[in-house]
């Protein structure tokens, strides 16, 4: 039997087989709702639309319009209502995922800014460059060594440094000498010796240092002259010509 005809007036026994064409274009038009719609089949529609209408299909197109048109709307207002729902969902998703960026990207300027390195101040950056903290910002050294530089920084070594440190390697009071002018920056040197007070407060490598000795450094009233004498004995006690 062809789709659409009528099954008014013709008993079709139980074993009659139950085919797609023998259902009324109701159930054809219920059948292409259910296959285009985008909520598609699943057990709660087949259970509750598909199989009682395909049995009361069976028994006479006449039933089958009579009892499946209320259906028919009830199955409409269900897919609205699923539309309804998921549309709901899609906006309240995409309404979180807009307030998840805004809140990231606050965060991230927040933290940016938090961050973001103050300007150094011109102790500070001496500190960073390992020239500790003192009035010695630059010392510029010459070769070959200043012979007269030499002899008398020698003799301030003999008079004021003598007693706490050695020319070698070895810890008296303070520590050696030896290879200091290799390990340390010139202004590092000289401001050890014209600021010691003020290096040790703040210097972590002079920290260092009071932490090994164990012996604070006096203050010997080094001139900055007289310094700079002392660093070009240093130097010519570390090998340099």
């Amino acid at each position: 039997m062809k789709s659409g005809q009528a099954l008014e007036g013709r008993n079709l026994p139980a074993t009659h087989p139950l085919t797609f064409d023998s259902f009324s274009p109701d159930f054809h038009h219920i059948f292409f709702c259910f296959k285009t719609s985008r909520a598609g089949f699943d057990s709660f529609s087949l259970a509750f639309f598909v199989f009682p209408m395909a049995r009361r299909a069976y028994d006479s197109d006449h039933k089958l319009a009579v009892m499946c048109r209320p259906k028919l709307a009830v199955f409409k207002l269900f897919i609205q209502l699923k539309f309804c729902c998921m549309k709901a969902c899609y906006a309240a998703l995409y309404v979180l995922l807009l307030f998840t960026l805004a809140a990231c990207g606050g965060s991230d300027a927040t933290a940016e800014g938090e961050s973001a390195p103050a300007p150094q101040t011109p102790e500070e950056k001496m500190l960073a460059e390992g020239k500790g903290i003192g009035e010695i910002k630059f010392v510029e050294l010459k070769t070959p060594l200043e012979a007269e530089r030499i002899d008398r920084g020698k003799a301030i070594y003999d008079m004021k440094c003598a007693a706490c440190h050695k020319l070698d390697d070895k810890k008296f009071v303070g520590p050696g000498w030896q290879d200091v002018t290799k390990t340390r920056k010139p202004e590092w040197i000289m401001n050890m010796i014209t600021n010691v007070d003020v290096m040790l407060e703040r210097d972590e490598e002079a920290q260092k240092l009071l932490q090994l000795c164990l012996t604070r450094m006096p203050n010997q009233n080094v001139s900055i002259g007289d310094a700079r004498d002392v660093l070009e004995f240093m130097r010519s006690n570390d090998g340099e010509e």
